[in-house]
């Protein structure tokens, strides 16, 4: 491990210092507060609207929706005129895994949001749809699949759950396993929580502009929810420690 130069993008779709810079504070983020104190770490800018197939595919190719071609979270079917969720094939520009793999370097994508159907690449994509087994090119190369579903069993059976938790899994299998030179891992859960679960973390937080949005209320009684959002950062946080076991010092 750590024999070869590595480059990973470990995506936490909706994460905010406002959260993170408080528990880091208290130590419960051990791993993304070592990884600031010998790297760089700040704000970054967004564009509108904010939608996370829009921007993840900005962050993946570098451009702005109109010119990448992901608009939304669903597009309709030209053939049967269903309403379906956004796929590569609305996407009219590179990403950066095929920049990479068109140079020859070994290139593991994990998840990406909007990235089915799994594109052929120089190593290996598991799309955001992987535990969708009714859809074709779930996984490239297909001789994959059967690897990633076996995994996916394994997993279930020592109680992980089929959310972002297995994805997270996913993404550290293959990086143990194939040591690209380049891992792209995506993962949502942390955005998922904030929506559902905001609120009562701003009322325990004791944010003043939540008491002034929802009235007064009891910091104690929007602990266990706020919880969830806490608890979806420290898993993010343990999925940091084993990337950076992973890919060595550098």
């Amino acid at each position: 491990m750590g024999k070869v130069n590595q480059v990973v993008l470990l995506g936490a779709d909706g994460a905010t210092w406002d959260v993170a810079l408080p528990m880091i504070k208290e130590g419960k983020l051990p791993h993304l507060a070592k990884l600031m104190e010998r790297g760089s770490w700040g704000d970054i800018r967004t564009t509108l609207p904010w939608k996370s197939p829009i921007l993840w595919t900005s962050i993946a190719t570098g451009k702005r929706k109109e010119a990448h071609g992901i608009l939304d979270f669903v597009v309709r079917d030209q053939v049967t005129h269903a309403v379906v969720p956004v796929s590569v094939t609305s996407r009219h520009v590179k990403a950066i895994w095929d920049i990479v793999s068109e140079q020859g370097l070994r290139t593991d994508v994990v998840n990406w949001y909007a990235g089915w159907p799994a594109e052929p690449l120089n190593g290996t994509m598991v799309s955001y749809r992987f535990l969708h087994h009714e859809l074709p090119d779930r996984v490239f190369p297909p001789q994959r699949t059967s690897e990633i579903d076996g995994l996916v069993e394994r997993l279930e059976q020592t109680g992980v759950l089929r959310d972002e938790t297995m994805a997270a899994q996913v993404g550290l299998y293959l990086l143990e396993q194939d040591q690209p030179q380049l891992h792209l891992l995506y993962l949502r859960k942390i955005d998922g929580m904030q929506h559902l679960f905001w609120k009562d973390h701003a009322l325990r937080r004791g944010s003043l502009l939540a008491r002034w949005l929802y009235g007064p209320a009891d910091p104690a009684q929007f602990d266990e929810k706020s919880r969830r959002i806490e608890e979806a950062y420290e898993q993010f946080d343990a999925v940091l420690g084993r990337v950076l076991k992973l890919v060595g010092p550098q």
